[in-house]
């Protein structure tokens, strides 16, 4: 199992996450990454990681400047398939991309994990 890295608190949309800081995992599979993950912490979504780069202070804190990492697939219907969702983001914007192939992994891929924290 997964020890959680160094983490920092967002707020985003009224919900408080603990987040960590930087990717690792590189180069592994998404489901490896899903089993790896510790209890009670799950892979980030689309939506988080894309509300933490809109904040300027946050972006350069958890260095999404330059990131390439799996994501949670917002899709159903290619979740249900087997289908490999990743974000990648650079001076030149962000992107989010999908594999049809479950086993898909590069070396610069990986993945953080995040918790949202009750009130």
């Amino acid at each position: 199992m997964h020890q959680i890295g160094q983490t920092d608190i967002v707020i985003l949309e009224g919900k408080t996450f603990e987040v960590e800081k930087s990717i690792h995992h590189n180069g592994e599979k998404y489901s490896d990454c899903e089993k790896d993950c510790p209890k009670g912490w799950q892979i980030l979504t689309y939506q988080l990681l894309q509300g933490i780069r809109n904040d300027s202070s946050l972006r350069k804190e958890f260095n999404l400047l330059n990131t390439y990492e799996y994501i949670q697939n917002p899709d159903s219907l290619s979740k249900g398939k087997g289908f490999v969702a990743w974000f990648y983001a650079n001076s030149n914007g962000p992107l989010m991309y999908f594999n049809k192939v479950p086993s898909f992994h590069d070396t610069s891929l990986g993945v953080r994990y995040v918790r949202e924290i009750s009130k």
